[in-house]
């Protein structure tokens, strides 16, 4: 048996959001109905996430007149309990925005559904529309989980994402996110020409998202507290943080292509050696010795 609307997937689409189109386009008053009929067990963040080896899609597929091969480009593949498969990179899990949704308001309303690599932590601008993501209802400020949709793109409070006011940048305050887009597949050439002579552009996603990521740890939290040792939580905020990052490799610096060497050796090993669960202690002094290391290649001041 197929649904009786049987919307197509949009290019680059999630799985959750495709989910909550279908839910819409069908009329039920939530996704879980659908998730019961194709035997989905699952929160709906967590459909963006999925292990091959655990998961059937063939039933959705049936379902929804998809080819199961197309339902598994709708998502980040899980690889292992740390890591994810995206844009042909390896990512770790904390590279991306997992539960809180993000939008480009220009995109979102012009298509009406969530993009894959708006989930990619150091993407917080739209390199199409140079404008900031956004995470927060301008109406009643609370931020956007998957989990609280039920049938259609709205806050609990009632805000329509379509809706949602467009916030935008100066030129060359979204040179990161244009950066990230190409290392995508998603940008030709043209849109990272201001970026060029960047080391970044040189950079896979997935060192992209390593440095971006141990670098806006330790300019957060220089001062070494063991209370400050965390990253924004809101786009507007991360955004900013991210733009002081990438200014860090700005220009050429023949140290880089060493410093990235550092990084892979001290901070994904030892990183990950500490586990999941990673000790503060541990994590406190790595990001201590990050920073010490950027200041002796002078990337950043003392």
């Amino acid at each position: 048996m197929q649904f009786l609307r049987r919307p197509r997937p949009a290019s680059n689409e999630l799985l959750s959001s495709f989910l909550i189109r279908l839910t819409q386009a069908n009329g039920y008053t939530n996704y879980q109905v659908i998730f019961d009929y194709v035997g989905i067990q699952s929160d709906l963040h967590k459909l963006n996430y999925l292990s091959k080896p655990t998961t059937n899609l063939e039933i959705l597929g049936r379902a929804t007149d998809v080819e199961e091969s197309r339902l598994w480009e709708m998502v980040f593949p899980a690889i292992d309990d740390r890591s994810i498969r995206a844009y042909n990179s390896t990512l770790q899990y904390e590279w991306l925005e997992r539960e809180k949704i993000k939008i480009c308001p220009a995109c979102f309303a012009e298509e009406g559904y969530c993009q894959k690599h708006w989930s990619l932590w150091c993407y917080a601008s739209c390199h199409i529309h140079q404008c900031l993501l956004v995470d927060t209802c301008p109406q009643c400020r609370s931020v956007w989980y998957w989990d609280d949709l039920k049938n259609d793109w709205k806050c609990k409070c009632g805000w329509n994402f379509s809706e949602t006011p467009i916030s935008k940048l100066e030129q060359g305050d979204n040179d990161l996110s244009k950066l990230v887009a190409h290392s995508c597949g998603l940008a030709g050439e043209e849109s990272v020409a201001l970026n060029i002579g960047s080391p970044l552009s040189a950079l896979s996603l997935s060192q992209i998202s390593l440095l971006m990521m141990s670098t806006a740890l330790s300019l957060n939290n220089s001062g070494g507290s063991l209370h400050q040792l965390k990253l924004p939580s809101g786009n507007l905020e991360l955004h900013g943080l991210l733009s002081r990052a990438a200014i860090v490799y700005k220009s050429e610096s023949s140290n880089l292509a060493y410093f990235l060497q550092w990084v892979d050796r001290a901070y994904r090993v030892e990183y990950k050696r500490a586990g999941q669960r990673k000790n503060h202690l541990q994590r406190l002094s790595l990001i201590s010795t990050f920073r010490n290391k950027l200041e002796d290649l002078r990337l950043v001041p003392r």
